[in-house]
């Protein structure tokens, strides 16, 4: 199989990241270690946004993933809380964060494709697929504002039975004309 050119350049690009991988160091591996070391480091910090390339969370945050490996990032098509709850519960038991930041952002595509859009296109793709194009609930659209769907977000997070008492939650809102992050909403658990 021939690679696609853009697929051969990211894996050209891999043999700058084979010497920066040797400086990082490895989390613990065992659940009382991992805990320990979490409580230690302040709970540790995990981060919701859009899969959008114009949203890096690590360059907005200035996180370092090789220094800070207690920040961790969720992305998916529109930050939706509800695609990222699995990973929250599988990485809330292992390293249980002190807080958990929903990121969205302005002019994220997310407002422009709607869920029957979404699904009108899969149709094509498989008209088979019918059972599972409908078993999806929600494919992410946002009707309202950014500022909806970031309150949105926040509260179903504060409803979810897998996030620990006493974690903060923290809805930000960024810009990517301008760079600014803005706070929207706040709750602790």
């Amino acid at each position: 199989m021939t690679i696609p050119a853009p697929l051969a350049e990211l894996l050209e690009r891999n043999k700058e990241h084979q010497e920066y991988v040797k400086s990082m160091p490895s989390p613990p591996l065992d659940m009382p270690t991992m805990h320990k070391w979490a409580q230690e480091n302040g709970g540790g910090v995990m981060v919701i946004t859009c899969s959008d390339p114009r949203l890096n969370p690590y360059r907005i945050l200035g996180v370092d993933a090789a220094r800070e490996m207690k920040t961790v990032m969720i992305r998916n098509a529109g930050g939706r809380t509800f695609d990222a709850l699995r990973s929250l519960a599988v990485l809330g038991t292992i390293g249980n964060p002190g807080t958990i930041v929903v990121m969205h952002h302005t002019d994220c595509g997310m407002t422009h494709f709607h869920d029957a859009t979404v699904k009108k296109h899969l149709y094509e793709i498989s008209p088979e697929g019918g059972d599972e194009i409908e078993g999806i609930k929600r494919y992410g659209e946002i009707l309202g504002s950014i500022d909806d769907s970031i309150k949105e977000d926040v509260a179903q997070l504060r409803k979810s039975p897998f996030i620990a008492k006493g974690t903060a939650i923290v809805g930000l809102k960024y810009d990517v004309f301008t760079g600014k992050l803005e706070e929207m909403e706040s709750w602790t658990r």
